[in-house]
């Protein structure tokens, strides 16, 4: 199956501050399959990710963000971990970032195994930063 992943962004003003809510539905997906997640600004904080593993042989993901695509963890552009790897995962932690020239950060949510898997990620993110 070849890796579908789709990415839906609703843009609302919540206290004067612009808001993107992100929703990635991801099919297909391995280990190192990405979503592009486009923004209208450049700065910005991760203030809610929320993933499920929605069906596939992965078990548990272990989703990372990154601001290029194809990043390691062991660069700058690696902006957020998610330490805990299970089917379903919720952080609040803050990740502020710098997006790409073009505005865009990318979404690995690192299914187990397999290469069928379906994961569903909503994440909020605030327009500049903190």
């Amino acid at each position: 199956m070849a890796y579908v992943g789709t990415v839906t962004i609703d843009l609302k003003t919540v206290s004067g501050r612009r808001c993107a809510i992100v929703s990635v539905a991801e099919t297909g997906a391995s280990s190192t399959d990405e979503a592009t997640i486009s923004l209208p600004w450049l700065l910005g904080v991760i203030v809610d990710f929320e993933a499920t593993l929605t069906a596939g042989d992965g078990a548990t993901i272990q989703p990372k963000f990154g601001t290029t695509t194809g990043w390691t963890t062991d660069t700058q552009a690696h902006m957020g971990l998610q330490t805990t790897r299970a089917a379903h995962v919720r952080d609040q932690t803050r990740w502020a970032f710098q997006a790409s020239a073009s505005h865009q950060i990318f979404l690995r949510s690192q299914a187990a195994s397999g290469s069928n898997n379906a994961i569903s990620s909503r994440i909020v993110i605030l327009e500049g930063a903190e």
